[in-house]
């Protein structure tokens, strides 16, 4: 309870404004809490958000270094088959898709090591 005791001149103004200022303290504490709360909840969601779309960022990213690491390795593999077969003159029994299917099993196993 607050205290009674007033400096005499404005002891009635001073008791008046006492459930006043009692109600406007506690309203602040309230919304205050409220406030901290939504920020909080506010923070979880861009951080949540933010994951998601890192993950999303990695597989798009990944992708577009998977499709160009295929088409590197791919026309390498070509022209050392076609090399190999000059020189022996027996062709490769590896085709393409035996080369794209080879690339992907190391590309898996080299995400695995990450």
């Amino acid at each position: 309870m607050v205290s009674q005791a007033a400096y005499p001149p404005y002891g009635l103004a001073a008791v008046s404004f006492t459930g006043l200022s009692c109600y406007l303290i506690y309203n602040g504490l309230y919304f205050s809490a409220i406030s901290v709360s939504q920020d909080t909840a506010l923070r979880k969601t861009i951080r949540r958000s933010v994951t998601e779309q890192s993950k999303l960022l990695d597989s798009i990213g990944s992708a577009q270094l998977e499709r160009e690491l295929q088409g590197r390795i791919l026309t390498v593999a070509k022209k050392t088959s076609d090399i190999m077969a000059e020189e022996t003159g027996v062709e490769a029994s590896m085709k393409e898709d035996d080369m794209k299917d080879y690339m992907e099993l190391v590309i898996k196993e080299l995400q695995s090591k990450r």
